[in-house]
């Protein structure tokens, strides 16, 4: 099962732009309006980033994105 399939099966919306970053979020009622809790994998400078503080949940979909990419 490739990645992105993962996150949307965890509930997650996919996006990709055209700045090399690949977008993974939610919406969540309890982040204030125009907000979302996300995790970003940005190409360019091979990193993940999250505004999420239980991340625990999404750990096997990012590992496996980070092989997908070729960052492990």
């Amino acid at each position: 099962m490739y990645a992105k399939k993962m996150f949307i099966q965890l509930g997650m919306i996919s996006e990709e732009d055209n700045k090399g970053i690949e977008y993974h979020f939610i919406e969540d009622m309890n982040y204030p309006y125009g907000y979302y809790a996300y995790i970003f994998f940005d190409y360019d400078k091979k990193e993940v980033r999250s505004n999420m503080v239980d991340i625990s949940k999404y750990e096997k979909a990012i590992s496996k994105q980070e092989r997908e990419l070729g960052w492990k």
